[in-house]
């Protein structure tokens, strides 16, 4: 018969009004030692476990990806769609970092061009907004474009505001000659770059078109 370890997962944290044995219980759930646990006392259990939950917190928040170097000329040389709509307010939020407001607006005049196109659902009908960007800079951008749709005020019977993505593809030295052979557009300083594609629409009607 094979061994078979049983993993239990740890009680539910105990709030403030719980006894010291439940706290005793949760610290040890927890890893504290157990006669450690059994001499401290309520308050510095209670102090312990807010300052590791505080820790995990922090780390958590310290995963988003490094936007920072993102300016205000990087996210408007997306631009490809001009619209207008009010941002959602009423509810206290954080603070949002610069570069997230700047995005902010180049999700919500994309999903207004998209309302202002009838709400097109076939990719070549969507207004998109297209950057041309580096492997490093992919997530960083994801992350912005995802956030500022969330944002987005949406329409009257919508559920929510969305990104949806085209695919990414590198551009070639081919694809550039072919599409701007004269360097009107920058293309060919582009060549290389992965170009990202993407448009802010209903949550309903994010299904490829």
């Amino acid at each position: 018969m094979s061994d078979q370890t049983i993993t239990t997962e740890a009680p539910a944290k105990p709030n403030a009004s719980a006894n010291k044995a439940a706290w005793i219980e949760y610290a040890i759930a927890r890893g504290m030692d157990a006669e450690a646990a059994r001499e401290a006392k309520k308050a510095d259990l209670m102090a312990l476990f807010a300052e590791e939950d505080n820790d995990e917190e922090k780390t958590a928040r310290a995963k988003a990806p490094d936007t920072s170097g993102i300016t205000a000329d990087d996210i408007g040389a997306g631009f490809v769609s001009v619209g207008g709509s009010l941002a959602a307010a009423g509810a206290p939020v954080r603070e949002r970092k610069p570069e997230q407001k700047l995005m902010d607006a180049v999700a919500e005049k994309a999903y207004q061009e998209w309302l202002d196109a009838d709400r097109p659902s076939q990719w070549d009908k969507l207004p998109v907004v297209t950057y041309y960007l580096t492997d490093e800079q992919l997530t960083p951008y994801k992350y912005l474009i995802k956030r500022a749709c969330q944002h987005v005020e949406p329409a009257e019977g919508s559920r929510g505001v969305t990104v949806r993505y085209g695919n990414v593809f590198t551009l070639s030295e081919k694809m550039a000659n072919k599409m701007d052979p004269e360097n009107i557009y920058g293309l060919q300083d582009k060549i290389g770059l992965n170009v990202l594609m993407w448009a802010a629409v209903d949550r309903r009607t994010t299904s490829a078109g």
